[in-house]
């Protein structure tokens, strides 16, 4: 039904890991309570020893909500840099995965992506949801496994997303 013919890069793999740390459920509530707890215990802890040290109880608490709110605000960029940073050393060490020449196609039956050393066939059952961003669509055949497909392999891209879409019974990304 279709084919697509690009190369995987490292950038690929790293934006498929992004999406990933700060989409899926567990990551992402674990990014939330993280920001919650930060932005209650740290500006606590500041009120209190503001407390303990000076005794006025306005100044404490101007300074634990100004604490509270700049934790707040700055949490999602930080997180997102952080992730973006550690994931950035690890492909520095060593590749996220398979990169170079790839050829995707599909058919009514399965999905099936072919590159120099490797070759994977997944049928359709096994696709358990599609996700895009600007850049890439994202096939996901697990929890934590997707097939990548950069947009820039062109207008097919976006056929292939429907097609997908259409064999799960949805009209968008779930």
């Amino acid at each position: 039904m279709g084919t697509l013919k690009y190369s995987l890069t490292s950038d690929d793999y790293l934006a498929f890991n992004e999406f990933v740390a700060t989409s899926l459920p567990p990551y992402a509530d674990q990014a939330r309570r993280v920001r919650v707890i930060g932005a209650t215990a740290v500006p606590g802890a500041v009120g209190i020893t503001l407390w303990v040290l000076e005794r006025n109880l306005v100044a404490s608490l101007l300074a634990a909500a100004v604490a509270a709110a700049i934790l707040w605000f700055t949490w999602p960029g930080f997180h997102r840099w952080s992730v973006t940073s550690r994931l950035k050393r690890l492909a520095a060490a060593s590749e996220l995965g398979r990169t170079g020449a790839t050829t995707l196609s599909w058919d009514e039956d399965r999905v099936t992506e072919a590159a120099k050393a490797s070759r994977a066939e997944i049928g359709w059952e096994r696709l358990e949801r599609v996700a895009e961003t600007p850049r890439h669509l994202f096939l996901f055949v697990g929890p934590q496994e997707a097939l990548i497909v950069p947009k820039r392999a062109g207008e097919g891209t976006g056929e292939l997303a429907g097609y997908a879409r259409t064999r799960l019974g949805v009209g968008s990304a779930r």
